[in-house]
């Protein structure tokens, strides 16, 4: 009999890209998970989600009126499109997410392969890093986390886990989010309090040396939990089965492809 502890996972992504843009849509991690039919429909998001205590009021249109949509317009695009008068914009990526002519990719043609030889040499020993594979790329980092780290973590997780979603429904740009057989864990994201933990930032910092990317490449710290199980194959077992960790359409997106995965 194999008897499967429960497992907590911290998955963190990078990008070739800028993760957050001013006036994106939405941050990085939810750029891939807009349903096709916010494309379709334009709509005042916000005033629909708080339609209970709103009434028949419009708080966007206040803020409009206010001058929210240019002095606020990473938030009024995405949340109070038709007060703003930018349906057209939350239907053309290139017009919402305009990309700058200088920027540059924080991972150019070559240097991955450069990057993993560095994280191998003596300037890095006191995180323990192992060589699994050359082809591709695996490092393990056998000292990498503080104790107070992982008790920053576990503490911001706590009481917030779901069922973990997994990507379906791929329509152009958007892509829906949906529970799926495939994916059964559950599992949070770093935001907010999280994310401006001092503990949490000297992990982002660590990770960003490492690899040369800079933290504004993260995608959201996410904590994914497995529960314990009698044996393998058994139906309280969860999992994420076999897949290829890539989403197509970040690499049509300002934030651009997935360049590397840090497990925690």
């Amino acid at each position: 009999m194999v008897l499967l502890p429960a497992s907590l996972f911290v998955l963190l992504s990078l990008l070739t890209g800028a993760a957050e843009q001013e006036n994106c849509l939405e941050d990085a991690s939810q750029h891939w998970q807009q349903h096709h039919n916010e494309q379709q429909h334009c709509i005042d998001k916000f005033d629909e989600q708080h339609r209970d205590s709103l009434g028949s009021s419009s708080a966007c249109a206040a803020w409009a009126d206010a001058g929210e949509c240019e002095n606020n317009a990473g938030f009024m695009v995405g949340h109070c499109t038709k007060s703003c008068n930018l349906c057209a914009i939350l239907r053309n990526y290139s017009a919402r997410c305009p990309a700058a002519p200088n920027r540059t990719p924080a991972v150019v043609p070559g240097q991955m392969t450069s990057t993993f030889e560095r994280a191998l040499r003596p300037e890095f020993s006191h995180l323990k890093p192992r060589l699994l594979s050359r082809e591709p790329w695996l490092l393990a980092f056998d000292s990498f986390l503080q104790p107070p780290e992982i008790v920053a973590l576990l503490r911001h997780g706590e009481g917030r886990y779901e069922r973990s979603s997994a990507l379906e429904q791929r329509q152009g740009h958007g892509v829906s989010s949906q529970q799926s057989e495939v994916r059964t864990s559950t599992s949070t994201w770093c935001r907010d309090a999280c994310k401006d933990d001092p503990h949490i930032r000297r992990i982002y910092e660590r990770v960003s040396n490492v690899t040369r990317v800079p933290a504004a490449n993260f995608e959201l710290l996410q904590l994914l939990k497995y529960e314990s199980c009698p044996r393998l194959g058994h139906v309280s077992c969860q999992y994420y089965r076999s897949h290829h960790d890539v989403i197509e359409e970040l690499g049509k997106m300002l934030p651009g492809p997935r360049v590397y995965t840090f497990f925690l």
